[in-house]
């Protein structure tokens, strides 16, 4: 209906042909990483309620998803990770639970197992690691 012909108007003023699936994928998939970005801090935030955030099925957000490299929940606890790893860059002194919360993780445990899954070290190890190489700079 109408959804299907502003989603192919914008997918034509971006250059693609109305009907190209590609480009109203990208375009979904765009705006799904969107409100996924704007709501990172959201606790429980899940396909679902992605799904209703950007008025589409939750079948439609896991068809985006494997093209770019895993599932919606993938690709928000990867997103999760980095603001986290940006918060200890440039707010080291954040206590790692307040941290977890910042970031969306219901608990600082679950932080702990997810940015070690995607950084090989804990969020701790990882503050330790980093001010040893800032200490021995000159």
């Amino acid at each position: 209906g109408l959804l299907c012909t502003v989603a192919a108007a914008c997918a034509a003023h971006a250059g693609a042909l109305p009907g190209d699936p590609s480009r109203l994928a990208d375009y979904h998939r765009a705006r799904v990483l969107a409100f996924m970005r704007q709501h990172l801090a959201t606790q429980g935030l899940d396909v679902a309620t992605i799904a209703r955030g950007v008025a589409l099925s939750e079948s439609q957000i896991h068809r985006l998803f494997p093209a770019a490299g895993g599932s919606p929940m993938r690709r928000l606890w990867a997103m999760r990770v980095e603001r986290a790893r940006e918060l200890l860059h440039t707010a080291p002194r954040h206590r790692l639970a307040d941290v977890a919360w910042l970031c969306g993780f219901q608990s600082q445990a679950h932080f702990n197992h997810v940015f070690k899954q995607h950084h090989g070290l804990s969020p701790s190890a990882y503050l330790a690691q980093r001010s040893a190489g800032e200490a021995e700079r000159p």
